[in-house]
């Protein structure tokens, strides 16, 4: 019995000094504006921290425009007529194969009423997600889920190692452009830019266990629990032989 109580409490020290290791967070952030804005700042993963496992990205933002309905206008007055505006939109990186680059333009669509005589500003709300993996990197690229958006690229080209600190760094930034595709009924759109963030969040595993305990001080923890143990196997052994 003793014996067997022995054994299970060996095992347990050692699953609690060898189980100390977990993953880890850093999220970088960069801001756009603007009908051909740039993303600047966002920071490259230091791969000396740890294993990168997985990059997460998040871009929200606002599309902002003043449309020009295209109503007629008389002496009686003027009359609405519908309007559906298609406006497209990428997110690429200066440097190939640094960060990301959507590999298709995203589509937008602002939909309303309005005369020649209705200046009308409007706003539409988008956002897109992705995230690069072990598994995306055998394809060099991921899907990408979205809203507010008529139609979202195709796919966003982007491995892990593209976001580690290159050997030679530069100041890598990430252009977004608007652009107006169809008018749709509208007589002009003008003042048309976009706004909005990008979030990148480093799952990594770090190097070093992140508990703060020591390999030096894991070996005495455990040569001071097995010092314990040794009165239990010792009195085992005399009832043996007695």
């Amino acid at each position: 019995m003793k014996r067997r109580l022995t054994r299970s409490l060996m095992g347990l020290g050692l699953v609690t000094l060898v189980g100390t290791a977990r993953a880890d967070q850093i999220i970088t952030a960069a801001s756009f504006s603007g009908i051909i804005g740039q993303a600047a700042g966002l920071q490259y993963f230091d791969p000396t921290l740890g294993t990168l496992d997985s990059v997460n990205v998040q871009i929200s933002g606002v599309l902002q425009a003043t449309v020009q309905g295209s109503g007629p206008c008389t002496e009686l007055g003027c009359t609405v007529a519908p309007y559906s505006v298609q406006i497209s939109q990428n997110f690429s990186s200066e440097i190939a194969g640094q960060f990301f680059s959507f590999g298709t333009p995203a589509q937008l669509l602002v939909q309303g009423v309005g005369s020649v005589e209705n200046f009308t500003p409007v706003a539409a709300a988008f956002s897109y997600s992705f995230s690069f993996t072990s598994f995306s990197d055998l394809s060099g690229s991921a899907p990408a889920n979205a809203s507010g958006v008529l139609v979202p690229p195709l796919f966003v080209t982007g491995t892990r190692a593209g976001f580690l600190t290159p050997a030679f760094p530069l100041n890598d930034v990430i252009d977004v452009s608007t652009n107006l595709i169809s008018l749709g009924g509208a007589s002009s759109v003008i003042g048309l830019e976009s706004g909005g963030s990008i979030f990148v969040t480093y799952n990594y595993t770090p190097t070093q266990p992140v508990s703060g305990v020591s390999e030096s001080s894991a070996w005495v923890s455990l040569g001071g629990f097995l010092f314990l143990l040794f009165p239990s196997v010792r009195r085992s052994s005399l009832l043996r032989t007695s």
